[in-house]
């Protein structure tokens, strides 16, 4: 064996393999935190489409589009609604109010229990900035919906109320929700979808940049006055419902 690798050094010499540079040591990249990137705001926007709610929906129907509107470009909007007992209808987020509209369109009341707490433990899942809930009635567990809106509020997710009707449940436990979160209990008036849509605009600002944002547009959007407004009613709600019961009753 010594004598073959001697001749096949001699005969066949190894040349040896050109040295590979080598590479430079990576450049620093640029790298962008996450807490620094622009975070769309998202939005949800959930509706009680039981039957006796069919004028509402149609309502609420023709509201999707003011989200949008309000501060173009910096939104998603998710569309959730309850009807026949169950959450049946929960939508992607979406900046396209024309999409939205049309999954809106092709939704039908039904009989049935509320689910507003079924609502509201998938926003905690998905944690949105706002929730914005149209309903006129409650029927669910008190203490299970406190509990639910506190860790909205652990998160920084606020629940406003657009409530009609006449329904004692509601009107007790609405606005003790909303001051829970820092949101707040807005009127539903069928009669007056202007003011509707002005509150809904000033709805879409908090979303995007809190109390903070609605401040800076009150001279320029008609509903950031209204809804500052409402949300320091809520402030005071919060601060009274402190020294009393801590849960709701059944």
């Amino acid at each position: 064996m010594g004598i073959l690798r001697l001749i096949k050094q001699v005969v066949w010499p190894e040349i040896e393999p050109p040295k590979r540079a080598l590479p430079e040591p990576d450049k620093p990249r640029s790298v962008v935190s996450p807490a620094l990137r622009e975070e769309r705001a998202r939005l949800v926007f959930a509706v009680d489409a039981t039957a006796s709610r069919s004028a509402a929906w149609e309502a609420a129907k023709q509201l999707t589009d003011i989200l949008f509107e309000a501060i173009p470009g910096k939104l998603d909007v998710a569309l959730a609604v309850h009807g026949g007992g169950r959450v049946h209808t929960f939508t992607a987020f979406t900046d396209d109010a024309g999409r939205l509209r049309d999954m809106a369109m092709g939704i039908r009341c039904r009989s049935g229990d509320t689910r507003l707490i079924d609502i509201l433990a998938r926003a905690v899942r998905e944690k949105p900035k706002v929730v914005v809930y149209i309903g006129d009635c409650f029927e669910e567990s008190q203490r299970e919906a406190v509990s639910v809106a506190e860790q909205l509020k652990a998160q920084g997710t606020r629940v406003i109320f657009l409530r009609d009707g006449n329904d004692r449940t509601a009107a007790r436990v609405f606005p003790k929700l909303a001051a829970l979160t820092g949101g707040a209990v807005l009127p539903f008036d069928l009669s007056s979808l202007g003011r509707l849509r002005e509150l809904l605009g000033a709805v879409a600002v908090l979303a995007v940049g809190g109390e903070h944002l609605l401040e800076e547009k009150r001279e320029t959007l008609p509903g950031a006055v209204l809804l500052l407004g409402y949300l320091e009613e809520a402030k005071r709600d919060g601060a009274e419902t402190k020294k009393g019961p801590y849960f709701l009753r059944r």
